[in-house]
């Protein structure tokens, strides 16, 4: 039995057809008290103390059910009221408008949705409420079924629709507006090894069609030299890229989430290319976040923060304390992993783009598909200028 709290000052009661005011100075009055999520409470509805409060405190979206078990002759009625004072709702409401009465020693259930944040209590009381003329003893208990979905911006498609294809995510990057100049961005995706690269630009559409960038054979034939530290070097030319996705984004002023994916699933390694990122002033910095895609977070991930031309940068990337980092990779301050790592991308026209030994390099071996957040800028702070991220990774074969 849950003890009646003295009530030292008046209590205003909102109930169905008005307002009660009772006083300390009656005998045998109601409860008001606050219930706790998944316990069970018991109590008394008398003559005198037809209703009891109660409180808790719930948000917005949150769904809870409530259930009033009755005996010693009681027939329940169950109400919630709001943090204005007013009860929105009873258990002997139907969704159609009419009224449905409990029997003596029944279950008054309430199911409910909070419309506000705010403090809410359960009013338990009997069917007539200060007209009704049954008594007797009640447990009560209070239910969470669930809180509202939080906008899922962890969330990763394991596939999505471009036009009328089917595509398997590989990589997930979201970053903001970073390019201070205005120019936009040019984002490249190479695929190899029978990879087939997709670029998506937010959302979808609901058709798939308006944000999304298909595959194109690679029009300048590039060569690509990609140095994974300790391991082997990987060589890809012409030969065999599958084909290259390129978008340009010309609106710089936003921010931009970016997804790379293989059509149809085809398996195989990319290599992701974003242009026109700067850092502007001393001490900036960027926040690149970057996922796996749910099918590839069993493959290790290599970001390089390159700088861009005659870009007097000097590239440094701040990662979480589990992931390894180099800020110069041709020094030997950097551990054995990550030593000597590069990418070098040639083209038949002569051009030459790729590392030198003042890039920074990332390995993220997720293991999930969780944000990992890089805070990228220059070393100490000291220098400023354009910057160009190259991400290289796997899509495994189902």
């Amino acid at each position: 039995m849950v003890p009646r709290p003295v009530i030292t000052r008046l209590v205003t009661v909102f109930l169905w057809g008005g307002v009660m005011m009772l006083t300390s100075a009656q005998a045998d009055a109601p409860t008001q008290n606050t219930i706790s999520l998944g316990a069970t409470v018991t109590d008394t509805i008398t003559g005198r103390a037809f209703f009891d409060i109660w409180e808790f405190d719930a948000a917005t979206g949150e769904q809870y059910r409530a259930d009033m078990v009755a005996s010693d002759g009681l027939a329940p009625l169950l109400g919630l009221r709001d943090p204005a004072g007013n009860v929105e709702t009873a258990s002997n409401m139907l969704d159609d408008g009419s009224t449905l009465d409990a029997e003596p020693d029944a279950t008054a259930t309430l199911f409910f949705e909070i419309t506000r944040d705010g403090l809410f209590a359960l009013i338990a009381t009997r069917v007539g409420r200060d007209e009704g003329t049954t008594t007797g003893s009640y447990t009560l208990t209070l239910t969470r079924l669930s809180v509202p979905q939080a906008p899922d911006n962890t969330y990763v498609d394991v596939v999505f629709r471009c036009k009328s294809e089917d595509v398997t995510t590989a990589l997930v990057v979201e970053f903001g507006d970073q390019s201070e100049t205005g120019a936009g961005y040019t984002i490249e995706a190479f695929g190899f090894d029978g990879f087939d690269p997709v670029i998506r630009l937010g959302g979808d559409d609901g058709t798939g069609g308006a944000l999304c960038q298909m595959s194109a054979p690679a029009t300048d034939d590039p060569a690509i030299n990609v140095n994974l530290g300790a391991a082997e070097p990987l060589t890809f030319s012409g030969v065999s890229i599958t084909g290259a996705s390129v978008y340009s984004l010309t609106e710089s002023d936003t921010e931009v989430r970016l997804t790379v994916g293989s059509k149809d699933g085809r398996p195989g390694r990319y290599a992701l290319r974003i242009e026109g990122l700067s850092i502007e002033s001393l001490g900036d910095a960027d926040l690149i976040v970057v996922r796996s895609g749910p099918l590839a977070k069993t493959e290790a991930l290599w970001l390089w923060m390159l700088r861009s031309g005659l870009s007097r940068l000097d590239p440094y990337i701040v990662a979480p304390d589990d992931i390894a980092v180099c800020a110069d990779v041709a020094l030997r301050t950097c551990g054995a992993s990550l030593l000597g790592s590069g990418i070098t991308i040639r083209t038949n026209q002569g051009g030459a783009t790729g590392s030198d030994r003042l890039d920074a390099v990332t390995v993220l071996n997720t293991g999930a598909s969780d944000p990992i957040e890089l805070v990228v800028s220059s070393q100490n702070g000291r220098s400023t200028g354009a910057y160009t991220i190259w991400v290289f990774g796997t899509l495994p074969a189902p």
